[in-house]
């Protein structure tokens, strides 16, 4: 099954064509079951709020084995994330793969857990999460991971990013043909570090 996501939508639950497509991502995710598709097109995605673990809110969180793809790539579809309140751009489970979107301005709180609560501003991802042709730029994280914490990341962009304490880029995650550049960290690993 493919679920679809537009913001000129006619939401007709489980938006399985373009004409009955969700307006958020979210609702789209929420209605895919493991091994679903969920398409994204056009956009910019700045709204709703899922907390996983603690008060920490994600735009989006995937927590099925779905994958999440956008139709034309990172230049034309944003997830935004903000500082007030701290919303990180997406969270990413085990057997989920996100493609094609840019992740800019995710925030982490600041007071939590430090792993789930204060790691990974712009993206949060479980062991086997797979995030593949992203930009994740902008992000914030109060302790470590400013870009992004955990999972593997694919041909991805890492940049200006800004950790409190380590990997400004990147923390405790796997990266693969990646780039990573201006992001910084206040105490160790600007680009990133392995946790």
């Amino acid at each position: 099954h493919i679920h679809y996501v537009s913001p000129a939508g006619n939401p007709v639950y489980p938006y399985l064509s373009w004409a009955t497509a969700a307006r958020d991502i979210q609702s789209a995710i929420d209605a895919a079951l493991p091994g679903h598709t969920v398409r994204v097109t056009n956009g910019t995605y700045s709204t709703g709020g899922l907390a996983i673990y603690g008060a920490m809110l994600n735009r989006i969180a995937i927590t099925n084995a779905v994958t999440v793809e956008s139709v034309n790539g990172p230049s034309s579809t944003v997830i935004t994330g903000q500082a007030e309140p701290p919303t990180r751009c997406a969270y990413v489970g085990n057997g989920a793969l996100l493609a094609g979107f840019t992740l800019s301005g995710g925030s982490t709180r600041s007071d939590g857990d430090e792993t789930h609560e204060r790691c990974g501003g712009g993206g949060w991802g479980e062991a086997s999460a797979v995030v593949s042709n992203c930009v994740i730029s902008g992000g914030f994280a109060a302790s470590a991971g400013g870009g992004a914490k955990g999972g593997l990341l694919v041909d991805c962009l890492l940049s200006g990013n800004h950790a409190g304490a380590a990997g400004g880029g990147a923390f405790s995650a796997t990266l693969w043909n990646c780039r990573v550049l201006n992001n910084a960290a206040d105490r160790v690993g600007g680009g990133g570090t392995m946790g």
